[in-house]
């Protein structure tokens, strides 16, 4: 099976469901089966196929690679003889994709574990302090009655965390106003963080 299959596959599916009624013109609603079908075969096999003079040039190119021990456009191109716009856009396909479930190999020759064992979990530590000084300056740029929301639905600066009725009944408002804050209150802090 290859990709133009795939294509295929997602366009029959999109002509089994489509309804006409819907008010969407086929290619519309067919593009996006055609993508999904097509996404998922990329992610199940791979990389896509080179067309064979594209890996001929890549297998050239690789040579070269290992033979003087340099990427540069400039020596590559004079080693294959290929123009460097093509070395340039043919260069990101000579790293070979691991997975990290692949077993090692030990200088003996013989397989070890697996390279996932030897990632290791990196984890970073945020100044607490400064994350809630960032935290009020975004919550104090919010109207009062949106902080407030905010600060008892997620339990910040001195507050229980608190479900939408526990906030309407403290506020004496209603649990769909509650809501209707707390988005209105998030799209206000993704305005100013990316304003800011």
């Amino acid at each position: 099976m290859d990709l133009l299959t795939e294509a295929n596959l997602g366009l029959i599916h999109a002509a089994e469901l489509y309804d006409p009624d819907s008010g969407y013109r086929f290619h519309t609603y067919a593009s996006w089966w055609v993508f999904q079908y097509m996404s998922r075969f990329i992610s199940e096999n791979g990389i896509i196929r080179l067309p064979q003079h594209r890996a001929d040039q890549l297998r050239r190119i690789r040579n070269a690679v290992s033979n003087t021990g340099t990427r540069d456009v400039n020596i590559l191109s004079s080693e294959t003889s290929i123009p460097e716009t093509v070395i340039e856009m043919l260069i990101p396909y000579l790293s070979q994709v691991i997975s990290l479930d692949a077993p090692v190999q030990k200088p003996s020759g013989a397989k070890g574990e697996s390279l996932s064992e030897f990632v290791i979990e990196e984890k970073i530590d945020y100044d607490e302090g400064l994350m809630k000084d960032e935290l009020w300056g975004m919550l104090q740029s919010l109207p009062e009655r949106h902080r407030d929301v905010l600060m008892r639905r997620y339990g910040v600066f001195g507050h229980e965390q608190m479900t939408l009725q526990q906030v309407a009944d403290e506020l004496g408002i209603t649990r769909e106003r509650v809501r209707q804050i707390e988005l209105r209150a998030l799209q206000l802090c993704r305005q100013n963080s990316r304003s800011a």
